[in-house]
């Protein structure tokens, strides 16, 4: 599991730094409920394909950074073939990693994901439905209930809903 959150993450770190930041006026956006506060990021983009690491499975990515470029939100899934379509996807069926990083510009950042329950609550538990897919883009909706710390698993976010319009750009 810790392989494939670190694959996540690497792949991640490699679409932002390779993507561009988009002006105001985009309308791409990743917009979430992180402890009961609505947030709204228009660097955001999406992949769909085959999985890096093993073809036979087909990923959809959903990542974004708020505009200071220091918080990241990502909300993955991965199907095996091909056969990744709109439709509705739960984390109790499918993986499904979610990963928020806080203070990704200094030594003191902060990883969250819902590999792992928290002491005393139930299993993390995420649906992603995705509405539409073109060449260009990427549209859906996800509920969840929360993501553990990674460095102690006590802490936890509360990233409980969201939508997603992004620029397809695999």
């Amino acid at each position: 599991m810790k392989k494939q959150l670190l694959a996540v993450l690497a792949l991640f770190l490699l679409l932002f730094s390779s993507c561009k930041k988009e002006n105001d006026e985009s309308k791409y956006y990743l917009k979430f409920k992180k402890d009961g506060t609505w947030i709204t990021w228009k660097n955001a983009l999406g992949e769909l394909g085959p999985d890096l690491m093993d073809e036979t499975k087909t990923n959809l990515g959903i990542s974004a950074r708020d505009e200071a470029m220091k918080d990241a939100f990502d909300i993955s899934l991965q199907v095996d073939g091909s056969n990744l379509t709109t439709g509705t996807y739960s984390s109790d069926m499918y993986f499904m990693p979610i990963l928020y990083l806080d203070n990704t510009t200094t030594n003191s950042m902060l990883g969250y994901h819902n590999s792992e329950p928290s002491p005393g609550r139930p299993d993390p538990l995420y649906v992603v439905t995705i509405t539409s897919i073109t060449d260009k883009e990427i549209k859906g909706t996800f509920t969840g209930n929360y993501i553990t710390s990674i460095e102690d698993d006590t802490k936890v976010l509360e990233i409980t809903e969201g939508e997603f319009f992004v620029p397809r750009v695999r």
